[in-house]
């Protein structure tokens, strides 16, 4: 444990060596007059948001395996969701999976009128009825090409043409941060200390989504992006309308959504997926070859969890 303190206030002496280098060799300006980085915004292919709309965020190609996969990340209520895929003549239909299990969650009581301040658990979080799924189709015996571009898909009256984003075939022997979407987010040197404690630990690439964000915090995230160690996703709200409001039944802003895109973009072959307060810190050592070790220990293993350290 005391290793583990000094080594992060010597990662702590760093930081601001390396924050003090980067802003003097670099002009506010810039960054002030820059445009946010251009990603494709959320689909919504009805005129007006219903109990029934289906958001569809983006959409992979998967071929990893001997079976090409077609992977559609969207958010809907719980319901049964009858999505057809066209290909050619063909209609293929989707094998629909919550990313986040129960659908809806159990563990979220109703909403009820209380009092905040007497009632634990609390009762008045609202049970979230919007949620994050993933949408397969398997392309067996289609004659599906790879090249395709793009995939007509649709639901009821519905259809939208979804462009088709390629997931890698290779991994590089490297290690990729995913952060949830960031909200209300203000404390920029906490971000400097995550971002550069995590790259002694061998991180070579950050994946930041954030929903809103104070001026200084965007002024290290630009900074941040223009030196190429992370990649900033401006995670959008979603549409609404008189009478329904997805954004108010959705758990922290859809953060599960936003990780499985995360880990579908990422090249990496070991992918992090953590809080912008949550650390990984071997006994011994750095990160990733721990991280090598134990994948070679453990070469069928698809994840490793790591409890928190109290």
């Amino acid at each position: 444990m005391h290793m583990i303190l000094y080594q992060i206030q010597i990662f702590i002496k760093q930081i601001l060596n390396f924050a003090q280098e980067t802003f003097s060799s670099l002009r506010w300006d810039l960054f002030m007059k820059s445009e946010f980085q251009k990603i494709p915004s959320m689909m919504n292919y009805t005129e007006d948001v219903t109990d029934d709309t289906l958001f569809i965020y983006k959409a992979f190609l998967d071929l990893r395996r001997k079976e090409p996969l077609i992977r559609i990340l969207a958010f809907s209520q719980c319901r049964d969701i009858n999505v057809i895929l066209h290909y050619g003549l063909q209609c293929i239909s989707a094998k629909d999976v919550t990313i986040e299990y129960d659908c809806p969650w159990k563990w979220v009581p109703e909403s009820k009128d209380v009092t905040i301040e007497y009632d634990c658990p609390w009762k008045w979080v609202p049970e979230c009825k919007w949620f994050s799924f993933m949408l397969i189709f398997n392309m067996r015996n289609s004659n599906f090409s790879i090249n395709t571009k793009e995939i007509l898909v649709s639901e009821r009256n519905r259809m939208v043409a979804i462009p088709l984003q390629l997931l890698p075939r290779k991994y590089q022997d490297t290690l990729h941060v995913c952060v949830p979407p960031l909200y209300w987010y203000w404390n920029y040197v906490a971000f400097i200390q995550f971002i550069e404690i995590w790259r002694k630990q061998g991180a070579t690439m950050f994946y930041i989504y954030y929903v809103s964000v104070n001026r200084h915090m965007m002024d290290i995230l630009k900074i941040y992006e223009k030196v190429g160690i992370i990649r900033l996703i401006h995670w959008q709200m979603l549409p609404r309308s008189k009478l329904i409001d997805p954004n108010r039944w959705i758990y922290r802003f859809g953060h599960t959504l936003s990780m499985n895109d995360c880990l579908h973009s990422s090249f990496a072959k070991y992918v992090a997926l953590v809080d912008i307060d949550e650390f990984i810190i071997p006994n011994s050592g750095t990160l990733l070859p721990f991280l090598r070790k134990m994948h070679n220990l453990n070469d069928t293993a698809g994840s490793f969890v790591f409890e928190h350290a109290r």
